[in-house]
């Protein structure tokens, strides 16, 4: 019987022999398992590390540059929690946005004044109700923004695996300036995964043990793409 080869690594052993690289769907499937499986203890310690370290870095770079909003995720589920993140930086008066789906595949970001302004939304994912006002595209300049990512899977150099309908490439093809944080858990770090041409890439990936800088920026792997 064949030996099942392990995908969260490559297998360089053989000279002249490529490198096996798994699927994205392979990787989305190995990714939702180990997260199924996380129990609700060591998720709460996990975030907490992820919640630490993205306050670190995130402090690092408003240094550089004044970071007036955050465009982010709210959590839901398994995800990499950023609940507590959102409740941070609204209390210091940071402008967050956080998306809503419009239609398939099509998303934007709407801002919100407290976690009161979120409802429950597309397959339940928490998204802006009603009232709340959409974050105008031109209203911040580059460096004064960021996004935090989801994502099942992640490389070190950058890549992303998300959930498969699209939402995230979409948007940053119509705003590709924003800085790219990713939120993830250790186990989501894989040594490579294939990617498609619209696939974006992120600046950096957060976990509960380290702060990734990824080795390609967004800016070099969207001039690849174009």
């Amino acid at each position: 019987m064949e030996k099942k080869k392990d995908i969260s690594s490559s297998d360089n052993s053989i000279k002249g022999v490529p490198c096996y690289i798994p699927s994205k769907d392979l990787v989305r499937n190995k990714a939702k398992a180990l997260r199924k499986n996380l129990a609700t203890d060591d998720k709460a310690s996990l975030d907490k590390g992820v919640y630490e370290n993205t306050i670190k870095l995130l402090s690092e770079l408003n240094d550089n540059k004044a970071i007036k909003c955050i465009y982010t995720y709210a959590s839901y589920g398994k995800e990499a929690d950023t609940i507590k993140l959102i409740e941070h930086f609204l209390n210091r008066s940071v402008n967050i946005a956080v998306p809503k789906v419009l239609s398939d595949g099509i998303m934007d970001f709407y801002r919100i004044g407290s976690m009161e302004d979120l409802t429950s939304g597309y397959m339940g994912i928490p998204e802006p109700n009603s009232n709340c006002q959409l974050c105008p595209h031109d209203e911040f300049n580059s460096y004064e923004t960021l996004m935090l990512m989801p994502g099942l899977a992640f490389t070190r150099d950058g890549k992303r695996c998300g959930y498969g309908g699209g939402y995230y490439d979409r948007f940053l093809q119509t705003e590709p300036m924003h800085l790219r944080v990713a939120l993830c858990y250790s186990w989501q770090l894989f040594d490579d995964f294939k990617t498609e041409n619209t696939d974006m890439y992120v600046d950096y990936i957060v976990t509960e043990k380290e702060i990734i800088k990824c080795s390609v920026p967004h800016a070099d792997s969207n001039e690849e793409q174009t």
